[in-house]
């Protein structure tokens, strides 16, 4: 889908630089850190980030490196919230002009999709077929090819300083020699030196430029593959059929597709298998009549809501903040079929249980 020209105005407007900060700086960002600095003298910052943009002076500033290790350990790089101001504005303007082009069923950082409706539409597809095959990137983040993602990218954006934007955004992960010493553990990401690979997980235009890029492969199995029945959450796909011998066909062909193509390498997992043996998706097992929580996500959250009720206890955690993540999680579960579960829960730890018995 090409894209009307005379975008980088809007890009760099005071008005859209102003809402982007406002976003970024929302959840009690603007009073920690450099985001309580960035707040403090706002309206200096966004003219002198436009001046920075418009005369194309503007440069990326270093990651803060950290690692994650749940669900799987992963490194995170966090921009600084002055870059964090351009990802969203970048974003805030481009993704809804793009995300009319990408396919129904892609359902991960779109407005009106997430998580509930990919598993709700996943259970559908599994009710109408007999087998079902699925699919995800191999270290999909760090094993993004540069060059690749630039020219899809450049499929769709012909305006040149917002070109320009966006492959300096992709290259702010590059570790130059200046950095090297102070984010060693940033050359991680870069696997294979002669395609330069990666994207930083904790950026926003990382989430927008990988759906960009994977809808390369979504059109493939739609439109090439004829595959009706087919569904995608980021780097995590499901193809379904009622002929084996057919899926067969098409797991063959989207493997040689990813990685001739895409410069992808696929996990496979388990291969083709059959509605009663459930699809493992999204924190769900999901059946042709009725979804369950998956041991290791109930494991993982009983263990994080552990630790949060012992924070609380002793102060270092707001109970708001608390009972905000047990309804959230409790919303979650809710999309499948737990009610028994839910109980139990509420039964053996009391820290499960609402303080207002109404809520109940």
């Amino acid at each position: 889908m090409k894209l009307p020209k005379h975008l980088w105005n809007e890009i760099t407007s005071y008005d859209n630089l102003h809402k982007a900060a406002r976003v970024t700086l929302a959840n009690g960002r603007r009073f920690q850190g450099d985001g309580a600095q960035f707040q403090f003298q706002l309206e200096k910052h966004l003219h002198q980030l436009q001046d920075d943009l418009r005369a194309r002076t503007y440069r990326h500033g270093n990651y803060r490196a950290f690692t994650v290790y749940e669900p799987k350990q992963r490194l995170i790089l966090e921009a600084p919230i002055r870059d964090r101001v351009v990802h969203h504005a970048l974003h805030d303007v481009i993704a809804p002009l793009i995300d009319p082009g990408f396919i129904f069923d892609s359902y991960a950082c779109r407005p009106g999709k997430g998580t509930h409706r990919a598993v709700q539409r996943a259970c559908s597809f599994l009710q109408a077929n007999e087998y079902f095959l699925h699919l995800d990137v191999r270290k999909f983040f760090p094993s993004l090819p540069h060059a690749n993602l630039k020219d899809v990218v450049r499929r769709s954006v012909h305006e040149e300083p917002v070109l320009w934007l966006f492959n300096l955004i992709i290259d702010s992960s590059l570790p130059p020699e200046s950095r090297q010493k102070k984010y060693p553990h940033q050359l991680s990401l870069f696997e294979d030196r002669e395609l330069i690979r990666g994207l930083p997980i904790g950026n926003l235009t990382s989430q927008f430029l990988a759906n960009l890029y994977l809808n390369e492969l979504d059109q493939y199995v739609k439109h090439t593959l004829s595959c009706r029945y087919y569904l995608r959450y980021m780097d995590d796909f499901v193809l379904f059929g009622n002929d084996r011998a057919v899926l067969e066909e098409q797991k063959s062909r989207v493997e040689q597709y990813c990685s001739q193509k895409l410069a992808l390498t696929l996990h496979e997992k388990g291969g083709i298998k059959t509605h009663s043996e459930g699809l493992g998706f999204l924190g769900f097992r999901i059946f042709r009549t009725h979804k369950r929580i998956k041991g290791p996500a109930l494991t993982r959250f009983i263990r994080k809501t552990r630790h949060c009720w012992r924070e609380v206890d002793c102060g270092q955690r707001m109970a708001a903040s608390f009972e905000a993540r047990r309804r959230s999680w409790l919303n979650h579960a809710a999309q499948g079929d737990t009610h028994g579960l839910i109980l139990s829960l509420k039964e053996k730890y009391p820290m499960m249980r609402s303080r207002n018995p109404s809520d109940e």
